[in-house]
């Protein structure tokens, strides 16, 4: 549904402006005469949700914390999203809280209002539709805080992991643009006056600087046009599934790949059992969670599987792709009746284990990164060298 933004006067005299999503005008209207207020003006208005991503699991796990306390303090659904309007500091939220709090007063319940909108998980989704058709939903908001404040936890672990060898790799570039565009056009004309055939590497070198030099701006036209078309591409459907099969076929990345993909299908399909919804629709929305298109068709296969009557370990174990440690906990989880105990215990005990895993392949990273960078500054301190030699020799 589309955003409108009206001015309206109150019985006390004053004007308000605010936004709502409805349908159309006719509804704006009704609902300010339904709250006695006279409609000056009324227009549609721009979606911001076209440029407000998805919300990230820190703020879904701050979200979820902040309503559960509300709403676990007997606070009704539409004064719950009343206060957590008020108290965000992101405008395009603000405005989006709003409207879910307008679709509430108009009676549609709560999974309906959330689905206008475009910032929140399908897994969110589902599992507040489970806590209003159980009505469960103050037990079901504090299980999603937990879940996604660990989400976001191990994201933060990753994502900190990944820091030294990024900036050792934007050092690298730094300072060979520094090279290229400072330090070699010192030497062009002493080499030009020189008079000596210049080796290949020097040759190839001082094209390459001339070229940072002179035609920079095409280069960065070049470089924005790639970032542009690759993230055009990799939005489509088949290079998602050939780059998330890939990593399975990388030595390195595809034992991490498999732990983060255990991990998060472990920890979800625990959530998502733990509030009492089926194992086939758990499935289902755990095949999206687990952000891989690859992994996401294997588990619909899985699906059907089961929908045969197969167990769980054996469909999950047939994909191949998960870990042995989370396969053997899945098995003696549906022997005992404790599967999503048993599943979220998993997915705590991996991430030690990734942790460990990343502590030994960053020390590896490290000398590789700086080898790399030695053969390039090498290469072109090399390419410099060469013809101040050639011209020692023609002198002497």
């Amino acid at each position: 549904m589309p955003f409108y933004r009206y001015k309206a006067l109150t019985q006390k005299g004053n004007y308000i402006m605010n936004t709502y999503q409805a349908n159309n005008k006719n509804e704006v209207i009704h609902m300010l005469q339904a709250m006695n207020y006279y409609p000056i003006s009324i227009q549609k208005a721009f979606s911001l949700q076209i440029f407000f991503k998805k919300m990230n699991s820190k703020e879904l796990s701050i979200f979820c914390r902040q309503f559960y306390v509300l709403f676990h303090a007997g606070v009704d659904i539409i004064r719950c999203f009343h206060a957590l309007t008020l108290q965000t500091t992101n405008k395009n939220l603000k405005i989006i809280l709003k409207s879910i709090e307008e679709s509430l007063k108009k009676g549609q319940t709560l999974t309906l209002a959330l689905t206008y909108t475009k910032v929140f998980p399908q897994l969110f989704i589902n599992m507040i539709q489970a806590g209003e058709m159980s009505g469960k939903l103050d037990k079901i908001l504090k299980k999603m805080a937990i879940h996604y404040e660990k989400e976001s936890k191990f994201q933060k672990k990753i994502a900190t992991a990944m820091i030294y060898p990024l900036i050792l790799c934007i050092t690298s570039i730094l300072v060979v643009i520094f090279l290229l565009t400072y330090v070699i056009p010192c030497f062009i004309n002493m080499f030009e006056n020189a008079g000596v055939q210049l080796p290949l590497p020097t040759r190839i070198l001082l094209i390459i600087s001339s070229l940072c030099i002179h035609y920079w701006y095409f280069g960065f036209i070049l470089l924005i046009f790639s970032a542009c078309w690759l993230y055009r591409i990799s939005k489509k459907d088949n290079t998602q599934m050939f780059l998330d099969k890939l990593k399975f076929r990388i030595p390195i990345m595809k034992r991490i790949t498999q732990i983060i993909i255990s991990i998060r299908f472990s920890r979800t399909l625990a959530l998502l059992l733990s509030s009492g919804i089926s194992l086939i629709s758990a499935l289902e929305i755990t095949s999206k969670a687990v952000s891989n298109k690859f992994v996401e068709n294997q588990i619909k296969k899985s699906i059907e599987e089961i929908a045969k009557g197969e167990s769980l370990a054996k469909s999950v174990k047939e994909i191949g792709l998960f870990s042995p440690l989370m396969i053997s906990m899945i098995e003696i989880g549906e022997e005992a009746g404790t599967l999503d105990n048993l599943l979220d215990q998993t997915a705590d005990f991996m991430e030690e284990e990734i942790e460990k895993i990343l502590e030994k392949i960053l020390p590896m990273l490290e000398p590789l990164l700086i080898t790399v960078m030695a053969i390039i500054i090498g290469f072109i301190l090399l390419a410099m060298v060469m013809p101040i030699f050639e011209i020692t020799n023609t002198i002497y």
